[in-house]
């Protein structure tokens, strides 16, 4: 399954090996270390060939094989795991956004394209940005510019596939999942929220991370900042993210969607040339 960031190819992956009862197997597990201080993930040339085509090699054999276990965190390959695939099924899903790369889908039988979702959502978002200050372009001239890489190593290959998967579900109208938060009037402290839960049900860790706010420039402000005329960026461990919290009203009833999906630099870059200029950087530390 290959497609671009954000547009559901790894919730597909995993939906179809529950009914199949198959391996999934990302494609961020093959990353190069070395890549990690250049912040090139979405480089075709971060990816370990030699060791997937070793992989999808020993599974078409029938032999058992080592797939690598890649830390995004810390940006370094933590070990390996065995992976037998079962007689009975002898099905393995390989998911990325290379996965239809002629390198990698020259040893696939199967190629599935899937496109659409919140790698839509962003490129609407910005269309729609640029015609309030009345610049009207094509969703194929922001692709060129946000999503480069896209455009010249992943696009190209999709029409290769076999079966083409259109994803139209938009997470942040259309809420898939919910998550309750209670908030309370009075500050309470991380130690005293932990006696009250159960330690061998709870696992959290503590993460630094930059929070930045792009705002398109010529939008009317009103004099008040408001969130939803924002593109909110996380920087965290070195990665990228698009934080997209548009809430839904209803009286006094709220949602507010809670999606994140990572981008490349190269993409905070195409924003910052379409005229979006950091309005906030807010540093911070979160419990997770």
């Amino acid at each position: 399954l290959g497609g671009p960031s954000g547009s559901g190819k790894t919730s597909l992956a995993h939906k179809m090996a529950n009914i199949i009862g198959c391996e999934v197997i990302s494609l961020e597990s093959y990353y190069k270390p070395e890549h990690r201080k250049d912040l090139k993930y979405d480089d075709f040339r971060s990816l370990d060939l030699a060791l997937l085509s070793k992989n999808i090699y020993d599974i078409k054999k029938g032999r058992g094989t080592k797939i690598p276990v890649f830390d995004l965190e810390t940006g370094s390959r933590s070990g390996f795991k065995e992976l037998q695939v079962s007689e009975d099924c002898g099905v393995v899903i390989f998911e990325g956004i290379y996965a239809l790369h002629p390198n990698i889908r020259k040893f696939l039988d199967l190629w599935i394209a899937v496109v659409g979702g919140v790698h839509s959502h962003l490129l609407s978002r910005v269309q729609r940005d640029k015609s309030r200050v009345a610049c009207f372009l094509s969703q194929d001239e922001i692709m060129m510019t946000v999503f480069p890489m896209f455009q010249q190593h992943i696009e190209p290959h999709l029409v290769e596939a076999h079966l083409k998967i259109r994803n139209d579900f938009d997470p942040v109208l259309s809420a898939e999942s919910s998550l309750f938060v209670l908030k309370s009037n009075n500050e309470v402290a991380y130690q005293d929220i932990l006696e009250i839960l159960d330690p061998t049900k709870v696992c959290s860790s503590v993460q630094s991370f930059v929070d930045i706010y792009l705002r398109l420039s010529g939008i009317p402000a009103n004099g008040q900042l408001v969130e939803s005329d924002c593109i909110r960026v996380r920087i965290c461990e070195g990665r990228f993210a698009l934080l997209i919290r548009e809430p839904i009203r209803e009286g006094n009833f709220v949602i507010q969607p809670k999606v994140d999906f990572d981008i490349s630099i190269s993409t905070v870059s195409g924003l910052l040339n379409l005229g979006y200029v950091e309005i906030s950087r807010n540093p911070a530390r979160g419990c997770f």
